[in-house]
């Protein structure tokens, strides 16, 4: 072997070797911001088809930018930009093709490209709003975050114009934290569960 191919092959070697010893760091983020959020919670969430739907965790990116968001959305929000996204119709094949498919993304991140369907998946709350609410309820117990009263009380008094910001930002920091919750179909109060 020549001088160049040796030291070519020591270069791969090292470079293979810095790169398994790495942590990928914008995975780790991506996963630690979601590590309690479950699939068994999303399941459950999808299967959850009453008036009081419950909140979902998921990736959405938008296919014709190329930017990709977390948020906390209503499943029927979540299948509803499926049906717009493939032109599913709304009958019971319907739910049940898009029901799948959604569960079929094991690692909950979804693509649209149709601005219906980008639309019917709001994000109501900023980052900086998330992670007010983080702080908030990072000394918390589980035990305490499951407690409906105390949960109301990070939104409830918010303004009109401020409330759907903050039960849904408290909504995601509650999933990240592995409790899921539902939205009421009255006054649309959180009702947080384990």
């Amino acid at each position: 072997m020549t001088f160049s191919v040796k030291l070519v092959i020591k270069v791969f070697r090292a470079s293979i070797a810095t790169i398994l010893f790495l942590p990928p760091l914008a995975e780790s983020q991506e996963v630690s911001s979601r590590e309690h959020y479950t699939a068994a919670m999303f399941r459950h969430a999808l299967d959850n088809t009453s008036t009081a739907p419950d909140f979902v965790l998921i990736q959405v990116t938008d296919t014709r930018t190329g930017s990709t968001r977390e948020v906390c959305t209503e499943a029927p929000f979540l299948e509803g930009a499926l049906h717009h996204e493939f032109g599913v119709p709304y009958d019971d094949a319907g739910e049940k093709s898009v029901r799948n498919l959604a569960l079929r993304q094991a690692d909950r991140h979804f693509q649209f490209s149709k601005p219906k369907a980008l639309a019917n998946i709001p994000q109501y709350y900023t980052p900086q709003i998330l992670d007010a609410v983080r702080k908030l309820i990072a000394p918390k117990s589980d035990d305490e975050l499951i407690k409906t009263d105390f949960v109301q009380t990070l939104y409830s008094k918010k303004s009109r114009e401020e409330y759907s910001s903050y039960r849904d930002a408290v909504a995601h920091a509650l999933l990240e934290r592995g409790i899921s919750c539902t939205r009421g179909c009255r006054a649309g109060n959180l009702t947080p569960y384990k």
